[in-house]
């Protein structure tokens, strides 16, 4: 799966399975996998190799990611994912993914 392409100028996130994603980062892609769930909630339980960054801090506008770079969010739910992804469109990132809950991963956690 080629995640730089598919991208329209009107900047909609794309939907990914977990599946894909643990097929992009199997093939070491550049990708950023973001968890916006609260530091406690990051703490209890992970996916490998994410970096945490609560959606209130999304909305504060602290963003250390690169705006060119891919970026696959995930969230308890899936509510908190989709609002984090046009959050992240709205400052301007161009590559964003959203998986959604962090309970359709079935490839183990930290």
């Amino acid at each position: 799966m080629d995640i730089t392409k598919g991208f329209s100028p009107t900047r909609q996130y794309t939907s990914i399975t977990p599946r894909e994603v643990h097929e992009l980062m199997a093939t070491g892609c550049d990708c950023t996998l973001l968890d916006v769930r609260t530091p406690d909630e990051y703490e209890q339980y992970h996916i490998a190799g994410s970096v945490s960054l609560p959606d209130y801090e999304l909305i504060a506008g602290n963003i250390p990611l690169k705006k060119t770079s891919p970026v696959v969010v995930y969230c308890q739910s899936g509510a908190r994912s989709y609002t984090a992804c046009l959050r992240l469109l709205r400052l301007g990132f161009c590559k964003v993914y959203d998986m959604g809950a962090i309970t359709r991963w079935p490839y183990g956690f930290e």
